[in-house]
């Protein structure tokens, strides 16, 4: 062959690497493949490689891309390359690149917590349909799904599913999903920014556990003692089991729930729920459900059992938003002291116990929930 630049042969005499291989002619030192196409091939390339200790394939000693015949050698290969490139049968176009997951929050130990379906999506891949990541969520059969989407750096946006529809925050879910980023090496110990139909949120990560700053809470208004006898009521349980001196109240963390004050221990776990009932009344207050509580004991600072029928989720085991919101109630009641972690214990109904922790700063508008969560499954989605 005549070394003169063509579409077989270019010399790139300039480059500051010039020739990037020890040869005895440089004139006829080929740079058209300065990356060798045929590395994709790994063990199959043909050319004279060595792997190192650690896997990496070492192709340093090989002139075949730089030869006088490279070009015809490679050329000829390229089917090989392009099988590789092939879908795997049963992968149709327009596949979902994810990876699906279900996690324990709010516990350590498998098969405690509260549940929820994560969905990590791979990076630049948009987030899939409504309909479609509301009957995935359905599909899960978990009280919410969260559907991840990292933007790059400490930064993620995350959508949460329950199988009724899309709701703005998840406390429990954000739990569940960043002890999944962590799982993939896309999180660990740090601080995190995410975006959420409720706004941006803060989360920080400290020795695998995930902390949440949910921000803003308030409490909107406090209801009547009728109301407040309603909403008794569709639990059977009498005005006098309430808790005496506190009102039943409408607080908002991202949502709104309608926190329900009950007297002790012994009346929170007799409630019995009229789901019917409890949907109309959070219809009519415009809130995601019920979160009924009683004051706690031996270091436990309150009991709870959390309801969303209007969303179908007769009950749940831990939620992160509701108990940031019951934090924030109890704190302008003088019950949970600023500055303080509080321990709440939700999901004995279900025999699900969860621990979740919350922190209050003084004259803060955010509450910090955190705690841990453990990963059940890992599953494929054929879809």
């Amino acid at each position: 062959m005549d070394p003169k630049n063509s579409y077989q042969f270019f010399s790139n005499s300039a480059c500051e690497f010039f020739p990037c291989h020890q040869v005895a002619d440089t004139k006829t030192f080929n740079c058209l493949f300065c990356y060798c196409p045929l590395y994709a091939l790994g063990d199959r390339c043909g050319g004279n490689f060595s792997y190192t200790e650690g896997g990496v394939k070492d192709c340093s000693q090989c002139l075949i891309p730089h030869s006088e015949g490279g070009y015809g050698y490679i050329t000829k290969n390229f089917p090989k390359i392009a099988q590789l490139a092939q879908r795997p049968a049963g992968n149709p176009p327009g596949r979902l690149k994810a990876r699906a997951f279900v996690a324990d929050a709010f516990t350590s130990t498998l098969f405690g917590g509260n549940q929820a379906g994560v969905v990590v999506l791979d990076r630049g891949e948009a987030f899939p349909e409504e309909d479609w990541m509301k009957a995935l969520a359905g599909e899960l059969k978990h009280s919410e799904t969260a559907f991840v989407r990292p933007l790059g750096g400490n930064r993620f946006h995350i959508r949460y599913f329950t199988p009724a529809g899309e709701v703005d925050l998840c406390g429990h879910a954000t739990i569940a999903a960043f002890a999944v980023l962590m799982e993939l090496g896309l999180a660990g110990d740090g601080e995190f920014s995410l975006t959420t139909a409720a706004g941006e949120q803060k989360v920080r990560v400290a020795e695998g556990k995930v902390f949440l700053t949910i921000s803003p809470t308030r409490v909107f208004r406090e209801l009547s003692p009728e109301e407040g006898a309603e909403l008794l009521a569709a639990y059977g349980l009498s005005p006098g089991q309430g808790w005496p001196g506190l009102a039943a109240a409408l607080v908002n963390s991202g949502l709104t729930d309608i926190m329900l004050p009950v007297r002790d221990h012994e009346a929170l776990m007799a409630a019995v729920q009229n789901e019917g009932l409890v949907s109309e009344l959070s219809r009519k207050h415009d809130a995601v459900g019920v979160h009924m509580f009683c004051p706690g004991q031996g270091g436990i600072s309150a009991y709870c059992s959390n309801f969303a029928p209007l969303w179908d989720i007769p009950e749940e085991c831990a939620t992160g938003t509701a108990n940031a919101g019951l934090t924030r109630y109890l704190y302008s009641k003088g019950l949970f002291p600023a500055g303080q972690e509080h321990l709440i214990l939700q999901g004995e109904h279900m025999g699900r116990p969860s621990e979740i922790r919350t922190l209050l700063q003084e004259g803060g508008e955010g509450v910090q929930v955190g705690g841990q969560a453990a990963i059940s499954m890992e599953l494929l989605l054929r879809l």
